[in-house]
């Protein structure tokens, strides 16, 4: 029987650390991630060893470490700030779906951001996450930025990564405790000026009707709203 503590690993590789299934141990000799079906991110400084955790316990509840968990479902998070902006009426696109639709004469929303197209940058030194543009013939007619922000994590879970790896059917005893912790200042330090320089920007556009959205874990944004 595994015994898992309180202050744990909650999923690595999009499943929880102590599942052995094929589906998810796959992932782990993949070193991939899940919501963007590429090569996972969140390694070591000198990228020896792929650590693949999206998710922590923290004292307000599991809370996401990694952006590219707030990916699930197929980006569903960016489809619903296109609704939002935009209305039900343009499908939602990458990049590379557009190139051969770019002269049918529909509309369309087209992500601009990681793995689709690029990033574009916002005056001189700023640059977005992702920029939802609303596109006709090649032409823009509406846009809005979108940032997406997780937390930092400080500490290590060394020891309780590696016996979740090392896991098989025959293990019987206590998981080690994770030994992380969640840089709540950093985030809101960070994430607080990003709002004003950005958003600014962004008002001062015609082209955008909706200003600036931030894609952020429910507790960070929670936490950020009980900030003095």
């Amino acid at each position: 029987m595994v015994n898992r503590p309180n202050k744990d690993l909650i999923e690595i590789f999009g499943y929880a650390p102590d599942d052995l299934s094929t589906e998810a141990r796959s992932l782990w000799n993949l070193e991939a991630c899940p919501f963007t079906q590429s090569k996972c991110t969140k390694a070591n400084h000198d990228k020896s060893i792929v650590y693949g955790t999206c998710s922590v316990t923290s004292p307000y509840g599991d809370c996401i470490i990694c952006p590219n968990r707030l990916y699930e479902n197929n980006y569903s998070s960016l489809k619903r700030i296109a609704v939002d902006a935009f209305g039900h009426d343009f499908d939602f696109i990458t990049f590379n779906e557009y190139i051969p639709k770019r002269s049918d004469g529909k509309e369309y929303i087209v992500a601009l951001g990681m793995s689709s197209g690029k990033e574009v940058k916002l005056a001189r030194k700023l640059s977005m996450d992702w920029v939802l543009a609303k596109v006709k013939n090649g032409k823009l007619q509406q846009y809005v930025g979108v940032e997406v922000q997780s937390i930092d994590i400080t500490g290590n879970y060394r020891d309780s990564w590696h016996t979740y790896k090392n896991l098989n059917t025959s293990f019987s005893g206590d998981i080690p405790r994770s030994e992380h912790g969640l840089n709540w200042a950093n985030v809101h330090k960070r994430l607080i000026p990003q709002l004003i320089r950005k958003g600014v920007v962004y008002s001062n556009s015609k082209l955008v009707p909706s200003g600036l959205y931030f894609i952020v874990p429910d507790i960070v944004y929670k936490k950020l709203g009980r900030r003095n």
